[in-house]
């Protein structure tokens, strides 16, 4: 049976993602269950598809991993029916069927937040996202969030409903260098005297990582003498590729692959100036880190959610081409005091707009929404 609202009681809401992997979900639904565990109106709880990594975040609201070994394990349904047996909500920021399937069999309403998925039509995308999560979130859930309004327009058209967008936030606090970007830029044998060019991201195709070094490559060749250095922080299958392109260019020794990165706050504060090439970015998380750490950055036109968190000379620059990325570029290098401007002025934006209190907010606005609704 399913469970009842109580009124006048906490709303009891089970926040599940697929794994606490320090990516961007997690970094969202972790301070977001940080902020709501002081809503004497919310009773939250977390629930990861992979292990938890308790030791990681010991504030948190009681949290476990769910031991998925695949996607599609469904000797784990008993499990997860289990955790929804006493849930009013479950917040929904990554697609299961194992998981919606439980959420069908006990009831349980759901609000699914679309953080932005491969739409690509591969074999696997077609049975579980174009049937079953298309389905399910198009049909099921009380309600459907996601981080732009640029995403939520191409989510309306996928998912056949309407979708509020609500921006992802930051606890403002939490987003700081914890040392000297002298001391950062001494560990990857930086000078104080280098312009860095950077970025972090997880490697995959639609970062466009290749056209960042072929705008580094540009910029180095018409300013030879800016002392010009790349520093790349994250991972991915595209690694090794993204070096052999950094040789190609002749750039190689002078671009910093620096791996996925706890500190990742420290290494951004360590750039001069923060690109992000991405294409159809859903939100762009790291961008809102970058500007909290008073850094100017640089997107492309085409970088849909993020041309929505940068505002064009006055927090950094919305770039059409390659060419103009390197005139930004150039425009940064050569007037420190305008970027370091720019950097002050991301920072008292980001924080108006981007703190997690306001998230919260919006969030809790859709609960209430979803549990009283017929």
């Amino acid at each position: 049976m399913p469970t009842l609202f109580r009124m006048g009681s906490p709303i009891r809401v089970l926040h599940w993602y697929w794994q606490s992997a320090g990516g961007g979900i997690d970094r969202v639904v972790r301070t977001l269950a940080r902020r709501q565990a002081d809503n004497p109106g919310l009773d939250i709880r977390l629930a990861t598809g992979r292990a938890w990594d308790a030791a990681r975040d010991p504030k948190l609201p009681p949290a476990s991993g769910m031991g998925f070994r695949h996607g599609l394990d469904f000797l784990r349904l008993g499990r997860v029916r289990a955790a929804l047996r006493d849930i009013d909500l479950l917040h929904m920021h990554s697609f299961n069927p194992v998981v919606a399937l439980a959420a069908r069999q006990t009831r349980t309403r759901v609000i699914y937040t679309d953080h932005g998925s491969d739409r690509s039509k591969s074999p696997r995308n077609l049975i579980m996202q174009w049937l079953l999560q298309r389905r399910f979130v198009g049909r099921v859930a009380a309600l459907v969030t996601s981080p732009s309004r640029f995403a939520a327009a191409g989510q309306e058209e996928f998912y056949a409903r309407k979708i509020r967008a609500v921006e992802n936030g930051l606890e403002a606090s939490s987003i700081r260098a914890r040392r000297s970007s002298q001391k950062t830029r001494a560990e990857f044998g930086l000078s104080p005297r280098d312009f860095v060019i950077g970025t972090a991201a997880v490697f995959q195709e639609r970062k466009r990582l290749p056209l960042l070094l072929k705008v580094f490559a540009e910029f180095e060749r018409l300013n030879p003498h800016a002392r010009a250095r790349l520093l790349i922080a994250g991972d991915g299958w595209g690694a090794d590729a993204l070096r052999d392109g950094a040789a190609g260019l002749g750039i190689a020794d002078r671009t910093v692959f620096c791996g996925f990165r706890r500190d990742v706050h420290d290494v951004i504060a360590a750039m001069d100036t923060f690109v992000l090439p991405t294409k159809g970015e859903p939100f762009g998380l790291a961008a809102v880190e970058a500007m909290l750490l008073q850094r100017p950055v640089i997107v492309f036109k085409s970088g849909g959610g993020l041309v929505e968190v940068v505002r064009d000379g006055e927090t950094g620059y919305i770039v059409p081409t390659a060419s103009k990325a390197v005139r930004a570029l150039e425009d940064i290098y050569r007037h420190p005091r305008g970027a370091r401007e720019l950097g002050r002025r991301a920072r008292a934006i980001a924080l108006r707009r981007f703190g997690m209190e306001r998230m919260e907010r919006s969030i809790y606005a859709c609960y209430q929404e979803a549990v009283h609704a017929p």
